[in-house]
């Protein structure tokens, strides 16, 4: 007979569900390209180590982009990750903050037999918050026109890992994308004789991608990761309602969310994790009716891991883990002057494991730049807080 063994871990984790499922994406002029800023998150430990993690193995860090650098060692694991941003958005000679939070992901990982394991989970892939004003004038009436957009992509992924050897490991997941965007437009008059304006567009987008994994080590302190990420087809429904009470019929269209392809190496040396990943996503392949081109999306990351010892027994703080990182990314924007969106950031994290081996709480802080202000006057300041709760537990098990 087997049983299912449910406890206090699994009531924290839904909390922490319920407390973090409809918080509001981040903020951002570039979040209103295409569709918004690449959400790139790894896992909690990867984000204080510069987001490298591809070709990493933790029990408590479940990747979200390689499905075959997973061992939980035979436990049932869940982790809960979320992060909050503040940003300094600054045009010219002014500038604006914003400060949202919003979840990254949560993964449910589940031993079948020895060496296989069903993998699921839910993340986001794509956000987008913005507003953008316009003060105009005509005929000695002034006005202002408004726009006001948020929504994001996410999926949810169901697959398998199997485990050939100790050495080496395959994964592959199905994924269902699916998100909503939306976007307001408003004129607004300072003559009150005026009537203001307002026009309501929203887009729903789903489809269907895969992923496939590979991890291996080759020696016992050196790990290589790869992973390829298909591209999906989007069915687009755009909803069109003008002003408060006409709506015009739904237009669908198609549209390619892009493939990628991602590799990572790590290497352990003493009481140093070191690790180096390399990602990129082909926006190339992506098109709209609004921008001609969308450069590629590349990702540079390297960061370490200090932790002297894995021993449950040992004193708490030999037990803590410190990281840091730094990475470069080239995102799927040009600014007005043609030139490519880079990102910039440094991290620094700390794991913290609780109830002996059995859980871990991760923190990290990610500080950089967005866009560079002295080429085309605009620039993105973002420090970003994260977290995440990992527990697991022997769920199935036998009676003798």
């Amino acid at each position: 007979m087997k049983q299912m063994k449910i406890t206090f871990i699994n009531i924290v984790i839904a909390f922490f569900i319920f407390c973090f499922i409809d918080i509001i994406h981040a903020d951002s002029f570039y979040s209103s390209i295409g569709l918004g800023i690449p959400n790139y998150f790894v896992s909690q430990k990867a984000s204080g180590m510069g987001s490298t993690g591809i070709g990493v193995v933790d029990r408590f860090a479940l990747n979200a982009i390689n499905p075959a650098a997973i061992n939980i060692y035979g436990l049932t694991t869940i982790s809960i990750n979320s992060y909050f941003n503040m940003s300094v958005s600054k045009i010219s000679d002014r500038s604006v903050v914003t400060r949202n939070g919003y979840p990254s992901g949560f993964f449910f990982i589940v031993p079948l037999k020895r060496n296989i394991l069903l993998l699921s989970s839910v993340k986001s892939l794509t956000s987008s918050k913005y507003t953008l004003s316009l003060n105009q004038s005509n005929e000695n009436v002034n006005y202002t026109r408004l726009v006001r957009g948020n929504g994001g992509l996410s999926s949810g992924s169901l697959g398998l890992q199997y485990q050939i050897s100790d050495k080496l490991y395959i994964g592959a997941l199905g994924n269902f994308i699916f998100g909503t965007f939306n976007e307001e437009w408003k004129t607004l008059f300072d003559d009150e004789s005026y009537l203001d304006t307002s026009d309501d567009f929203v887009t729903h987008l789903w489809g269907i991608s895969f992923d496939i994994g590979i991890y291996v080590s080759p020696l016992s302190n050196l790990g290589v990761g790869a992973v390829y990420k298909s591209k999906s087809l989007l069915h687009l429904e755009n909803n069109l309602t003008l002003g408060n009470t006409k709506k015009t019929d739904p237009v669908t269209s198609e549209r390619d969310y892009p493939s990628s392809v991602g590799f990572g190496i790590s290497y352990k040396v003493s009481k140093i994790l070191m690790a180096v990943d390399y990602y990129m996503q082909s926006w190339d392949q992506f098109k709209d009716n609004h921008v001609t081109r969308y450069p590629n999306f590349n990702r540079l990351g390297a960061g370490f891991e200090y932790l002297d010892t894995n021993d449950a027994l040992a004193k708490y703080h030999r037990r803590v883990a410190y990281r840091a990182g730094v990475y470069f990314s080239q995102l799927p924007f040009e600014d007005v002057t043609g030139n490519p969106v880079n990102e910039k950031f440094i991290s620094i994290g700390l794991g913290l494991p609780f109830h002996k081996f059995f859980g871990r709480v991760d923190f990290a802080i990610e500080a950089g730049l967005r866009g560079n202000a002295s080429e085309n006057s605009y620039q993105d300041t973002v420090i970003r807080f994260s977290g995440s709760i990992t527990g697991s537990e022997l769920w199935f098990q036998r009676r003798h």
